[in-house]
């Protein structure tokens, strides 16, 4: 299922800690998401981006 949003695996947690960053289409972070991928916006972090250059 495409969803117009980058994820990226967070490598530095694991087991039950274990999650997903989600960004936008623009590159602003938007919140975690669990393995399943269900997000969680209150997780949103306003300083964290990716370059989509």
């Amino acid at each position: 299922m495409l969803t117009g949003m980058y994820w990226y695996v967070d490598n530095l947690h694991y087991g039950t800690a274990a999650h997903l960053e989600v960004f936008d289409k623009r590159g602003y972070h938007i919140g975690e998401a669990d393995l399943q991928g269900d997000i969680n916006t209150s997780k949103k972090d306003k300083n964290k981006t990716i370059d989509l250059s």
